[in-house]
């Protein structure tokens, strides 16, 4: 399935270009979802909320991203709380607070995963910005980092982190699915900061000028330097 994938959207050629009109309809309806959300979006949180996600399908290395920055900010005098999809998971009640004992079939497998690897608090629920106002009621945290919420517009966001794969880049940089982009190629250049992937490092490798609050993220990620409230 791999080298399938590889094949048709990770190559030069558009071998589905056949398809175009689907990834013309896929393009309209992100773009008119995003500008509603943006439209009714809410006031900003009173705690700093960091996004990671990406614009390309299939696995980049958010959640093990989502992981470090949580590890960094904690080091550095934070209480991060995490929010998550919990894809995979089925509860019967949402928000669901997870920990390292959770069922992941209620959860789903990457939220306690998160748990496990982090002893944060994480937060599922398909409504973000509700995960969000549930983590606040409990004051759970001072900072919510969001995991793969790139596109969940409705939730305010004071950082956007956009993860690449290093090796795949955006493919043949057409949209689902011709090829692999979730959004358009420009939306890479209006986050905070991407970062690029692989097996053994994560780097840090565009620094963004949106943060705000007096904190910001640094050009190398081991170097993540936030100042708590």
């Amino acid at each position: 399935m791999t080298s399938l994938v590889d094949r048709v959207w990770y190559g030069r050629d558009r071998p589905l270009g056949w398809l175009a009109p689907l990834a013309w309809l896929y393009r309209a309806i992100g773009d008119s979802r995003r500008r509603k959300a943006w439209e009714l979006r809410n006031e900003p949180l009173p705690v700093p909320v960091v996004v990671v996600g990406n614009i390309t399908a299939g696995g980049t290395g958010k959640s093990p991203l989502t992981a470090r920055l949580v590890k960094e900010m904690s080091a550095a005098g934070w209480r991060p709380v995490i929010l998550s999809r919990g894809y995979g998971g089925k509860s019967g009640h949402y928000p669901l607070l997870v920990d390292s004992d959770s069922d992941p079939s209620a959860a789903g497998d990457e939220p306690v995963m998160l748990a496990q690897a982090t002893g944060v608090p994480v937060v599922v629920d398909p409504q973000r910005r509700r995960g969000a106002a549930f983590a606040l009621s409990r004051f759970l945290g001072n900072v919510l980092i969001c995991d793969d919420g790139l596109q969940h517009y409705a939730l305010p966001r004071d950082i956007e982190l956009a993860v690449f794969d290093a090796r795949r880049g955006i493919g043949n940089g057409a949209m689902i699915p011709v090829g692999p982009l979730r959004e358009r190629r420009c939306r890479g250049c209006r986050v905070s900061t991407s970062s690029s992937s692989t097996v053994r490092k994560t780097r840090i490798h565009r620094a963004g000028s949106r943060a705000s609050r007096g904190w910001s993220i640094r050009s190398f990620f081991p170097c993540v330097c936030f100042r708590p409230r």
